[in-house]
């Protein structure tokens, strides 16, 4: 059962192993466990996609700045089911689509 406050995460057995061999071997970074391996590492990853959507981001507002005043769609007459048939002629000599004229 994890510590109070803490969750646990299961590793592959040969990763844990070089993980381990690494800390003891190399007393040098500091390490005093895996925990404390992996905790960073995965400081740093998540910091590594937090820069990259970042920087994703600015591309994107380079290139579609939001600042920009919407473009406003021409008001369209609005349809109506015809009570005359004369209506219902001229209604049909309409376009259905006049967006994409």
């Amino acid at each position: 059962m994890p510590v109070k406050g803490y969750d646990s995460v299961n590793l592959p057995s040969g990763l844990y192993a070089k993980v381990k061999t690494l800390i003891e071997k190399r007393k040098d970074l500091g390490y005093r466990s895996v925990t404390e391996f992996v905790a960073e590492a995965v400081r740093k990853r998540i910091e590594e996609i937090k820069k990259l959507e970042d920087s994703l981001q600015t591309q994107l507002t380079e290139l579609y700045p939001t600042n920009l005043e919407p473009k406003q769609l021409p008001r369209l007459p609005l349809r109506h089911h015809p009570t005359q048939p004369s209506q219902f002629l001229t209604l049909q000599q309409q376009p259905l689509m006049p967006y994409f004229e």
